[in-house]
């Protein structure tokens, strides 16, 4: 089968490699699209934060796909051959102390990520956690199941109701995601940041109340002026820039939230009187999607979700140097989708 096969920082191949062979308990899918997530082409830069490349490895953990081949004894988790379905990235050993908590998306064990999408064919271990697709949903669309659950998740965190004012900074496809879901719970107006006026103008068609762009005006001040000075309930931090934690304790009320699903590459100096002495906030950090799969995959069926907007940039898998270059400050690209 064809794949991309990554041997260390800027060194990703397309070659020809043996499909996988199905084991008792596994699934082999045919790809049908894979994204690509931010923290591919950080790693395609060289890992920072995480480290360097263990190569040879075929990388790609959003995905969808059709089941091929199962492996004996797989039959027992519902599947047929032709089902259409994604996979969560993390592999849970289910005997951890996380796992046995049901926080299974923090498990301990550091080989239970499962990649290799950016391929023809993918095999599903035999602990990974399936789930079906609709046909009906675009393939490249589909491919974003994975990270718009992790929007979903986010969302779910907050507890957000329909009095509150959420702000959501950085509105590339976690922030576009959180966005949508956010919206889905009708809370009194839903704020977005970005620096990219093009991002903002979509966010706004989206039906954010409010976008605001930090390099034309002063964040903090509208938010005030648009909350009578109080400030907002929510702020959703989606940009992995340590400037935006400013804001958003400069910007939220007392007792406000403050919520964190972002990798930072620098640290971020911050007040803590902010926390405690002055407005007693709320911080919450969010951590990839568990139990959020069955609702994004609903949502992108019935239509609530669009994906099709946040698709901006679809390459063939040969073509993998241009799609990890694809994103850049001065055009729009929100997610980048590799078509075998």
């Amino acid at each position: 089968m064809k794949a991309i096969v990554a041997y260390g920082a800027k060194d990703y191949r397309f070659c020809e490699v043996d499909t996988p062979k199905v084991r008792e308990g596994e699934i082999l899918i045919k790809i049908e699209a894979a994204g690509i997530c931010a923290s591919d082409r950080a790693v395609y830069m060289g890992g920072d934060p995480w480290g360097g490349i263990e190569s040879p490895r075929v990388p790609g953990h959003e995905f969808v796909g059709t089941v091929e081949e199962i492996g004996p004894g797989a039959e027992k988790k519902g599947f047929v051959r032709g089902d259409r379905v994604t996979a969560e990235c993390i592999m849970p050993c289910g005997k951890c102390y996380y796992c046995k908590k049901g926080l299974y998306h923090l498990c301990d064990d550091e080989n239970g990520f499962l990649e290799g999408g950016f391929a023809e064919y993918m095999l599903l271990p035999k602990n990974a956690l399936i789930h079906k697709v609709s046909k009906d949903i675009p393939a490249v669309e589909a491919a974003l199941c994975e990270p718009l659950s992790c929007s979903a998740y986010a969302v779910n965190q907050t507890g957000m109701g329909m009095e509150d004012t959420v702000v959501v900074s950085g509105l590339g496809a976690i922030g576009m995601g959180m966005l949508q879901f956010a919206l889905l719970r009708n809370p009194k107006r839903v704020i977005g940041i970005d620096t990219n006026d093009a991002l903002c103008e979509i966010a706004k068609k989206l039906g954010a109340a409010e976008v605001l762009n930090p390099m034309k005006e002063d964040v903090t001040k509208r938010i005030m002026e648009l909350t009578d000075g109080v400030g907002c309930d929510i702020y959703m931090e989606a940009t992995g820039n340590p400037a935006s934690v400013e804001t958003g304790m400069n910007c939220l009320r007392k007792q406000g939230m403050l919520f964190i699903y972002s990798v930072f590459k620098k640290k971020a100096e911050i007040d803590l009187n902010q926390i405690s002495e002055f407005k007693e906030l709320r911080v919450i950090g969010g951590h990839l999607s568990p139990g959020a799969f069955p609702y994004t995959i609903d949502c992108l069926e019935k239509g609530k979700i669009n994906a099709k907007v946040m698709v901006t940039d679809i390459f063939a898998l040969n073509e993998i140097d241009e799609a990890m270059s694809a994103k850049k400050p001065d055009r729009v690209s929100i997610k980048t989708v590799l078509v075998p």
